[in-house]
């Protein structure tokens, strides 16, 4: 992989601790994450118009450091991204965290009602959207991405584990991108 290029992307689930987990690869000395979650670029026609050089300006000037990469939960909400992803990044190591889904989605209703839903959604109503039952669909959303990579550049990790011990949880996210391993964030 060409040095200013990222190392490795996560890819999904919201709800599941990307958020914990972009805060642990920032204050890693050896890893750089983009300040800004969600880059968007493989899945949003206007953000690909930008062109992949927009995209890894992202990442320039941080080629002193072992792992480069963005989190983005909504990429593997996109079956087209797996294949976009490999056509730029065919090296590129993935990280998802998945929660059980009905946890993952009641955490989701009560984001959501707080910034985007509408004041009279039920949750029975939150769970008949399409997007929501997407959401949980593990399976489906991963899919396309063991289609295109090889299964030892994906690391699936769970959120009863980041709750049981987020040590050894950002432990192997590390060691998973060749980062060093016994940083304590």
């Amino acid at each position: 992989m060409k040095s200013h290029y990222p190392t490795f992307l996560y890819i999904g689930a919201e709800k599941a601790g990307s958020t914990w987990i972009w805060e642990i690869l920032r204050e890693h000395p050896d890893v750089f994450v983009t300040p800004a979650k969600d880059l968007m670029f493989f899945y949003s026609q206007q953000y690909r118009e930008r062109g992949f050089n927009w995209y890894l300006n992202n990442f320039e000037g941080e080629e002193d450091k072992i792992a480069r990469g963005e989190v983005d939960h909504d990429l593997f909400m996109h079956d087209e991204c797996a294949q976009r992803i490999q056509n730029h990044l065919p090296e590129i190591k993935l990280i998802a965290c998945l929660r059980e889904p009905i946890s993952r989605t009641l955490s989701s209703y009560i984001y959501y009602k707080l910034t985007k839903l509408n004041e009279e959604t039920s949750f029975e109503d939150y769970i008949k959207l399409p997007r929501t039952l997407k959401l949980s669909d593990y399976y489906h959303n991963l899919k396309p991405f063991y289609n295109h990579f090889p299964a030892e550049n994906i690391l699936v990790l769970y959120y009863d584990e980041l709750v049981n011990d987020a040590s050894a949880f950002a432990e192997r996210i590390f060691d998973f991108l060749g980062a060093d391993p016994s940083f304590v964030p």
